[in-house]
Order: C-alpha cells, then structure tokens, then sequence
C-alpha cells in the first residue's frame, strides 16, 4: 500500500514545520544583515589598515560575503518554497476531508478505507430487505456512489502525494544552490582515507528538471501487466527521457520498459527476502542497510545482464539526480551500483539466483558500503547488520565529484 493512505495524510500536522518555516525566513534576514554589516566594515578599513595585509583581508571579506549572501538566499527560499507547499497541501487536505465525511454521511452507509476505495457496511442482500422493490434502482445508485467517491478521494490522494513528491523535489533543488564550499564544509568526512575519496567522488549532477510520476495511459497498463499493482514512480527528467526513448525503439519497446521495473521489484523482494531481521520486526536494512546495499548492488547485476553495462550506468546515475541527497546516501548508492555491474561483467553466465548470492557473498566480504551510525559510508563487514544508521531523507548535497 502507498504511504499516502487516508488515515496518514489526514493526521498531518504541519504547526511545528510552519514554526520552523517562519524561524528560517528570520534567520535569513538577520544572516543577510549582519553580513552587510561585517562587509562594511572590512570595506571601510583601508583607512587605517594599509599595505598587503589589508588588501588581501578585504578580498577575503568580500569573497565570503557573496557565499554567506548566496547562503542566506538559499535558506530564504527553502522557506518559501515551503510555505507555498503546505499551504497547497493544507487546501488538498481539506478536500480530502470533505470527500470523505461526505462519503460516511451519505445513505449508503458508505465508510472509505486507507487505501481510498469506499465501500457499503451493509450487504446487497440487507438492501434488498431494505428497498424491496425499489432495489434495482437503488443499488445501481449505491455502486455508483461507492465509485464517484472511490475516483474522488483517490484521486485527492494522489494530488497530495503529487505536491508533496514536487514540494521534497523543489526543496533538494534549492538545496543545490549552495556555493561548493558551503556545501563541502557542512559535511563530515570519513576518517578512512579511502573512504572519504569515494564520499567525495561518487557523487553525481542533480537533475536539470523537476522529477514526475511516469509513467501513465496504455503504458502504464503494459507495466502493470508484468508487475502487477504496478504505480507510477517519481522519476527525474533523465529517466524519463531514456525510458521513453526505450518504449519507442520498437515494437518490444514497452516490455523492455516494464522488465526495467520488473528488475527494480524483483531486486526489492529478494533484498527483503535475504535481509530481512530475523527477529520478526519486518527488513529492517532496506534502507541504507546491508539490505539497501544488496537491492542496489543486485538491482544493477540484473540490469546489466539484461540492458548492458553502459546503458545501466546511465540510467542508475540518472536514477540519483534528486536534489539534495544525503551525500554519504548517494556515495553508497552510486559505489555499490558501480560493483552489482563489475560483478555481472565478470560473470556474465550467470543466472539471477547465481548473481543474488555473488552480490550476498560481496556484501558479507565488506565489499560494498552501508551507512554506520554516525551516518557515514563504511564497509559492509565493519557494521553488524540491522545496526546501521537513520540518516534523514534530505540534506545540504555535495559537488559533483566526476564520477
């Protein structure tokens, strides 16, 4: 079932974000202001502070203050950005609201589920003890209720989740504003050498366009035939566009695009499957885990075996061109990609259940990369499994590093 279920997106409570929210356009303020303060300052103290030494701190100064200025800028905008969004959000909620208390208030005694779907708590067969003769008309009029509202509050599901996917995507986009040495200074760095160059080198561009649900019409409907309860998924521009150009290479087009997200769905149930907490408490280690590092390693040995090295590389690069991704995230997504295709290039005979305990037999070697408990990349035999970390979702991102 989707996140964004009825009960969830109705016990949304946006007051401590907004309290937030109005403390980031304060800050940005007093940031902006008391840079021009300090640069004013420096700027006035040739008076009396000549020679080389003067010189060289006024540039400095000024330097800082067009990165403290941009800075200030960036948290300003993240505020309302925000803003704008929850009070998008606020107005589809309220919608959804409505829908659904007129969908419990109607005749049919109609109650909606967390998925959206609405049905009646009463029987066909205690309506027609209930209408007798006027039943044929009267449940005709029932089960069209039950899907005007089922289409209704769905539909305001999916809007919320729209908004909400777009309003993350926005905030990641200002996020990567930052100047570079912004960005570079607010993040901690392994104190393992090899560790902190690949922190810093397996990072990649954000995306040059807003990510969006996709896909949608007969395609989608190809998809679901193959991965059944198939939904659209929040893809960034470049995914779109090497997916579509897939779907248009041909008549085997759209079924290359639904194997794509057949590999994605088989590499999520085997990942689960092997890394699951044994305790009972559900895969604990799907994200950032060392269930995490064999979705993705596994993931890109299928796609490779399937698509090709090359054409993997792309699209599970693009596939990271979200804005503001935790860097020591995206450095393990990328790295553990890069080793799934090393080991179906050298492997190339292989079956997927062959590849499956090649990826487990790299990840219990240390081989790929988890995130610890101090949200840093480390090697997957150093960190016990189900021990790793809770990073959150978005952070300040890192430059490119070329990779």
């Amino acid at each position: 079932m989707s996140d964004y279920t009825v009960k969830t997106v109705l016990g949304w409570n946006f007051a401590n974000a907004k309290t937030v929210s109005a403390s980031l356009t304060s800050r940005s303020t007093e940031f902006a202001n008391e840079v021009t303060r300090a640069a004013g300052a420096f700027d006035s103290s040739w008076e009396y502070w000549k020679g080389y030494g003067g010189e060289e701190a006024r540039q400095a100064s000024q330097s800082d203050a067009e990165i403290t200025n941009k800075s200030a800028t960036v948290i300003g905008d993240v505020a309302e950005k925000f803003n704008s969004r929850v009070s998008e959000l606020e107005g589809e909620i309220e919608h959804l609201r409505a829908k659904v208390q007129e969908a419990e208030d109607s005749e049919y005694s109609l109650r909606v589920k967390d998925d959206g779907s609405v049905y009646s708590t009463k029987s066909n067969f205690e309506w027609l003890r209930i209408w007798k003769a006027a039943f044929p008309v009267k449940i005709a009029d029932k089960e069209a209720a039950e899907g005007f509202f089922t289409a209704a509050i769905r539909g305001s599901l999916a809007r919320v989740e729209d908004i909400d996917r777009r309003g993350s995507e926005e905030l990641r986009s200002v996020l990567e504003r930052l100047p570079d040495s912004v960005k570079l200074g607010a993040t901690g760095v392994p104190s393992d050498p090899r560790l902190a160059e690949i922190l810093l080198k397996y990072q990649t561009d954000a995306s040059r366009g807003g990510a969006r649900l996709w896909p949608s019409g007969a395609l989608l409907e190809t998809i679901r035939a193959v991965v059944p309860g198939f939904e659209p998924q929040f893809l960034t521009p470049e995914e779109v566009a090497m997916l579509t150009l897939m779907a248009a290479s041909g008549p085997a087009g759209p079924a290359k695009v639904a194997k794509v997200f057949e590999i994605r769905s088989i590499a999520d149930d085997v990942a689960d499957s092997r890394h699951v907490d044994r305790k009972g408490n559900g895969p604990k280690t799907s994200s950032d885990g060392h269930g995490d590092a064999f979705r993705h390693t596994f993931w890109n040995a299928l796609m490779t075996k399937e698509f090709g090295a090359e054409w993997t590389e792309r699209f599970a690069t693009a596939h990271e061109g979200l804005g503001g991704n935790l860097p020591s995230r995206e450095a393990m997504d990328l790295y553990n990609n890069e080793v799934g295709r090393r080991i179906a290039t050298a492997h190339p005979d292989a079956s997927p259940r062959e590849l499956a305990d090649l990826v487990d037999k790299a990840v219990r070697d240390g081989e790929t990369l988890v995130i610890n408990s101090d949200n840093q990349i480390a090697w997957s035999d150093q960190v016990r499994e189900h021990h790793t970390g809770k990073p959150p979702l978005t952070d300040i991102p890192l430059p490119a590093g070329g990779n």
